[in-house]
């Protein structure tokens, strides 16, 4: 662990603030149609249940459900062979396979 006193915490800590501004950006990343969105969501995270945070992300993304792996709060350091094949199977299917309503983008 580094000795800048707590700075890169802070620093941590203040960028996951949800300001309302954030919340809309995060609301249009999440529900463009110009890539492919997936919500792959921990199912036993304390912090941040699926339940609540997870399907706010399911919303904003207008997907049908919430991918659950295994996990808690850091799915990644535990569950990163199921989260890059989750990643692999939307990066190979095709636009026309995406599960949110509405006409697929051009491609």
């Amino acid at each position: 662990k580094g000795n800048d006193r707590g700075r890169a915490f802070l620093k941590v800590s203040r960028s996951a603030q949800a300001t309302a501004g954030k919340q809309e950006l995060y609301r249009r990343v999440a529900g463009s149609r110009s890539y492919p969105v997936q919500v792959v969501w921990a199912a036993q995270d304390p912090a941040m249940p699926a339940g609540t945070y997870g399907e706010k992300a399911r919303a904003a993304a207008g997907l049908p459900a919430i991918d659950r792996i295994p996990g808690k709060h850091f799915p990644q350091e535990d569950q990163a062979p199921a989260i890059a094949a989750r990643i692999a199977a939307i990066a190979s299917r095709p636009a026309s396979a995406d599960p949110r309503p509405g006409p697929s983008p051009a491609i």
